[in-house]
């Protein structure tokens, strides 16, 4: 209205009164549209690094065992834990393998987890890589692996 109003009384200072207004307008919905596409960025991103849980399975018999093998930073404070579930089952020791080679920081490490068949049953272990301060935070990555021993 205030352009309409305006522009029957000097077309001319309408003109750049209105297009100015306009040219605002169009800042400030632009502004506010690459707020918006900036935060749904940072939503999609953290969505799309959180790893889904990876499911395996596999049979030993009792005495033998299997090496499961992980990546992870140990320089960056996250490391992975693990729970097994029916402990009993399976007895499981942890090496830190380094890939280290030129003595600088952040490079990956191997976490070797090795996995033996103490006796009969199904054993669910979950891996989770995480912070150990960060009890209240979920895990960045989780790794699930079930083990029939024979």
């Amino acid at each position: 209205m205030h352009c309409s109003k305006h522009n029957k009384r000097h077309p001319s200072k309408a003109a750049m009164h209105c297009g100015s207004s306009i040219t605002s307008r169009i800042a400030i919905i632009t502004k506010t549209m690459k707020k918006n596409l900036s935060i749904a960025l940072i939503i999609i991103t953290t969505w799309s690094c959180q790893q889904k849980p990876k499911l395996m399975g596999t049979t030993i018999k009792v005495g033998e065992s299997i090496t499961h093998e992980l990546e992870g930073n140990p320089s960056t404070g996250y490391t992975w834990q693990y729970k097994a579930e029916n402990p009993e089952i399976v007895k499981i020791t942890e090496e830190i393998v380094s890939e280290n080679k030129d003595g600088m920081v952040g490079t990956p490490s191997k976490f070797k987890y090795k996995i033996e068949g103490a006796s009969a049953g199904t054993a669910q272990i979950i891996f989770t890589y995480r912070r150990s301060w960060e009890t209240d935070v979920p895990p960045a990555q989780s790794d699930t692996l079930t083990v029939n021993v024979e």
